[in-house]
């Protein structure tokens, strides 16, 4: 894993201190990430600094914790650093094999002057990426950019291959890496595009590259996830177009995909965008998909009509990119083909204008320096306070990244949703779509912009605030089913694409303008703010709500019909491989042509009363009943041991299958971190990929159409795992059925009190609850006599 090299005094990297700048130090990490940095002062060695050190503390210049003391910032050079002198040098392997977190140490002379160098350094692997192939259909597609030059910087791994696959255009440069004194220079150009195709500076790069002003574009392993997975994306329209250059997409089995060509696209002077040349072919498609954003505006005309034109590349978080073009793409898909399917079958759809876009002139309106706003100059406590709290974080779900689950005091977001309340079956919906100030990120669950609408509405409509990024908005809105009379609130990146689209948009700066003081109610961006100013926005689109009659109530609009824009749910599984060759062998305990079925996953660990009564309960409910018994071996009873003793426990009931779960059903695969919830009871539980297979594969492979659980009062983490049950699995027609849990005395039974029982060599309460012959068989094999 590791290796060990020793460098001599002018390998050693050293730097006085008053030389200490970033442009220096970054400049100084792209040729070493891996080295230290001898920080001194008069060739005495004074402190280090570490490739993590610096990107820590670009970390918090990018994200802006300008205003907070110097003494919580990140420090920079560190003092306190693990050294030898000559008479200590034959220990130093010692040293490094001890200490963790060294993995340099300098060998210093009397003085505190620098000698060599020890270092202990991690063979890294290298990303399994198709380099080639990416590179040959960005080099195409790349034809088509208009009057740029484009840098091209793929880092060292990746420097011949990519010299190989170039085309040698004089407009596109192939760099291994860029230093500042470069960024400087390209910033002098009007126009021109870095396409980043490093992973090792991901965490600096943006900082660097906003710092001088470049448009820029990096790779992540999000986008990466995304070309990977594409199919998935794909699947939220019945038919897409690919700019398929190089047969880069040729290779995936996508069913819904059809393959433009490059050299039929052709520069419309009067709509500013591409325009494919004589479209003979049938338009069936809703998207076209490049590798990288082609133009500023996001679209490309076909005959008489447009179609969203949507760069992959500008598909994740926003900061991983720094040009107008990519702003648009989301919107593009909203505007000309979301919006006006969701109207024609009698959707009401309302826009908000974006308060904090460039256009807006947010600063000046509301007389906050642009300086102070990016310093957080408003980052008090009750920002602070939550931050600390939420721990936002993220998930890939259907080919996109996604909010995390969090379940935190008054915090909750799940599925999706802020604040998800009960929804009556009945009523109309109103969705708001939108970003951070949809999911509410420093607000309380009460004072979401979901509660709030829902309070000021009334018991009219049901309220979803469905939170999410930008850029992959779209993706949310398809995966929604709608009903004629509901009504969808989009908070819009850019408007230019709505005007575009002769579609209204509504300005909600009033909201913030009449705020005394402002800029104590925002962090940073209009959309990171407080209660006072959501209850404003809340205030303002009601008004536009009832302005243009969206709450009033028809009659005889039922829900008769609904709109979906996806494909059929079953093909928009990315079904891994081992879970096909699993249910293959799987399919020989299938019980054929029986009506109804049912399935309990369990672990059993042990098998008790309470899990024998779950079972019977169950079991009288349908006609065939799938017990699948968690595989994974992270438990205290063996897996062997847990699957004998369900056996034995059900032997008797006639319509129970036991079947091994295999690597899909609550395990690592699915469920990371679920095993340690006997350590960890506050963990945060997201079982979307797990119910996901299970609803979308699983039970239609079984004909299961309901699947039972244990009330849960005591385990927290499956009381969570039992509430996303509740919620997931109804969307693949499974019910999910809660049984009521079998006590003794006024206690439930519970496995987790067998183990304790069994630790203490309380054997006779053990006897109370577990079966005769599974008190024999641990009697037999664990018991401590």
């Amino acid at each position: 894993m590791f290796y060990y090299k020793k460098y001599c005094l002018k390998e050693v990297i050293q730097i006085e201190r008053d030389e200490l700048e970033e442009d220096v130090l970054y400049d100084i990490f792209l040729l070493h990430p891996k080295r230290t940095v001898y920080v001194t002062e008069s060739q005495k060695v004074k402190g280090v600094v570490t490739f993590g050190d610096f990107k820590r503390k670009i970390r918090s210049k990018r994200t802006g914790f300008l205003n907070i003391p110097d003494s919580e910032f990140v420090r920079l050079v560190n003092t306190n650093f693990t050294f030898v002198s000559v008479t200590g040098e034959s220990e130093i392997y010692t040293l490094l094999d001890q200490r963790s977190k060294d993995f340099s140490i300098p060998v210093l002379d009397g003085q505190g002057r620098i000698l060599r160098e020890y270092s202990k350094e991690k063979q890294t692997e290298k990303k399994s990426f198709e380099i080639v192939n990416f590179l040959l259909q960005v080099y195409k597609e790349i034809d088509l950019i208009r009057d740029c030059h484009v840098y091209i910087v793929v880092g060292e791994w990746n420097f011949n291959i990519a010299k190989i696959a170039d085309n040698g255009k004089e407009n596109v440069h192939i760099v291994q890496n860029l230093s500042a004194q470069e960024m400087k220079q390209i910033a002098k150009q009007d126009n021109h595009f870095v396409y980043d195709l490093r992973y090792e500076y991901v965490e600096i790069i943006s900082y660097f590259y906003s710092k001088y002003g470049l448009n820029y574009y990096y790779l992540t392993e999000e986008i990466i996830h995304m070309l990977d997975q594409h199919s998935l994306l794909f699947a939220h329209y019945k038919q897409v177009a690919i700019l398929d250059c190089n047969d880069y997409f040729a290779e995936k089995e996508v069913k819904n995909r059809y393959i433009l060509n490059k050299d039929r696209l052709e520069w419309n002077f009067q709509y500013n965008c591409y325009e494919y040349l004589n479209p003979v072919e049938n338009r069936e498609f809703e998207m076209i998909y490049t590798v990288f954003p082609l133009s500023e505006n996001s679209y490309i005309k076909w005959g008489d009509s447009f179609i969203p034109f949507c760069a992959m590349l500008a598909v994740d978080r926003n900061s991983t990119y720094n040009c107008d073009r990519s702003c648009k793409i989301n919107d593009s898909d909203i505007a000309l083909n979301i919006i006006p399917e969701l109207e024609k079958h009698g959707v009401k759809c309302i826009v908000i204008d974006n308060v904090q876009s460039r256009y807006s002139g947010w600063e000046r309106i509301l007389n906050i320096n642009p300086e102070q706003a990016a310093s957080r100059v408003c980052y008090d406590s009750k920002f602070s306070t939550i931050d600390r709290q939420t721990r936002w974080g993220v998930v890939y779900k259907n080919g996109y990244l996604q909010l995390q689950d969090v379940h935190m005091d008054d915090v909750t977001f799940c599925f999706g949703e802020r604040c998800p309340l009960d929804m009556d079956d009945k009523l109309n919906t109103v969705y708001i779509f939108g970003p951070c100030i949809v999911w509410g990120v420093y607000v309380s669950d009460q004072d979401s912009i979901g509660s709030l609408l829902r309070n000021k509405i009334g018991d009219k409509f049901n309220v979803k605030a469905c939170g999410i990024g930008w850029n992959n908005m779209n993706y949310a809105m398809r995966e929604k089913t709608y009903y004629p009379g509901d009504i969808a609130i989009i908070f819009a990146n850019d408007r230019y694409v709505y005007d575009f689209n002769n579609i209204p948009v509504f300005d909600i700066m009033d909201a913030y303008r009449t705020i005394k003081d402002i800029k104590f109610h925002i962090r940073d961006l209009p959309y990171h703010c407080d209660a006072e100013v959501i209850r404003n926005v809340v205030e303002k689109i009601f008004d536009i709500c009832e302005a243009e009659g969206c709450l009033q109530v028809e009659k005889g609009m039922e829900k008769q019909e609904a709109i979906s824009f996806v494909l059929p749910i079953k093909k928009r599984f990315e079904i891994p491989q081992e879970l096909e060759q699993w249910l293959k062998s799987a399919q020989k305990h299938r019980v054929v042509d029986v009506g109804n079925s049912g399935a309990i996953v369990m672990n059993c660990n042990p098998f008790t009363r309470g899990h024998r009564y779950l079972i019977e309960e169950s079991a009288k409910k349908v006609n065939v009943l799938y017990i699948f018994v968690v595989e994974e071996n992270k438990s205290y009873f063996e897996f062997d041991d847990r699957i004998k003793m369900v056996k034995m426990g059900v032997s008797d009931l006639k319509n129970v299958v036991v079947i091994p779960s295999g690597k899909y059903m609550i395990s690592s695969e699915t469920l990371p971190g679920y095993f340690e919830k006997d350590v960890n009871s506050n963990l945060e539980l997201d079982a979307t990929q797990d119910l996901d297979l299970f609803g979308g594969v699983i039970a239609k492979a079984f004909d299961i159409v309901i699947r039972f659980a244990g009330e849960e009062p005591e385990d927290a983490v499956t009381r969570q795992y039992n509430q996303q049950m509740r919620s997931i699995l109804p969307k693949y027609g499974v019910e999910f059925i809660e049984i009521p849990r079998k006590v003794i005395g006024e206690k439930v039974i519970s496995a987790s009190s067998v183990r304790k029982y069994m630790k203490n060599k309380e054997y006779e309460k053990v006897r109370e609850l577990v079966l005769p012959q599974i008190y024999s068989y641990l009697k037999r094999n664990y018991f401590n006599v």
